[in-house]
Order: structure tokens, then C-alpha cells, then sequence
């Protein structure tokens, strides 16, 4: 079975603006593995949307950060997840072509 890969998807999304955070608190976070975590970190950082460095105090840890491409991502995510819900008005019957005449 192969693993799901939006949770990591949306895991670019959770990381924060000014801060980095590690493998092990997205995985907790998105209730995957470690290594799930790892892997979609990987794919990530393969298309640019997140950077990831060695964590100098635990050299077993894996620090990942969002790139400005990243960043940007997520902002036109947010968007058009805002434009989608936003509420739309009702058509009256002229204008949905649905009038009688």
C-alpha cells in the first residue's frame, strides 16, 4: 500500500513564517510517521518548496523551513482556498437562463 503523500503536501503549509521545524513534530502533527514525514519532506525539498538541514544540537533530526517558493505556494494556496469558500450570490432566474419567455 502505498503511503498517502497530501498530509506532507499540507505539512508546507503548517511550517511556520519565521521558524523552522523538525521531521519528528510534523509527523506527530499530521498523526504519520517519521519516516512518512521524511519522505514527503524529501519530495518537498526536491521541488523547492522547503529546505532541510541537519540539526546541529541532534544530528539525527532534520530541521525543514519553507523557501520563498515555498512560501509563495502556500499564499496562493490560501487564496484560492479563501475564493473558494467564499460565499457566492444567488442567480435570479434571468440570469441562469432558466427564465421563462
Amino acid at each position: 500500500m502505498r503511503p498517502n503523500p497530501a498530509p506532507t503536501r499540507y505539512a508546507a503549509g503548517r511550517l511556520p513564517d519565521r521558524r523552522a521545524a523538525t521531521a519528528r513534530s510534523l509527523a506527530t502533527y499530521l498523526r504519520i510517521n517519521k519516516p512518512a514525514a521524511t519522505r514527503g519532506l524529501d519530495r518537498l525539498e526536491e521541488l523547492n518548496l522547503v529546505r532541510l538541514e541537519i540539526d546541529c544540537r541532534d544530528r539525527r533530526s532534520i530541521i525543514a523551513g519553507r523557501t520563498a517558493a515555498g512560501a509563495a505556494m502556500v499564499e496562493r494556496l490560501k487564496a484560492a482556498l479563501t475564493q473558494s469558500l467564499a460565499p457566492t450570490p444567488m442567480l435570479s432566474a434571468s440570469q441562469n437562463g432558466s427564465g421563462s419567455g
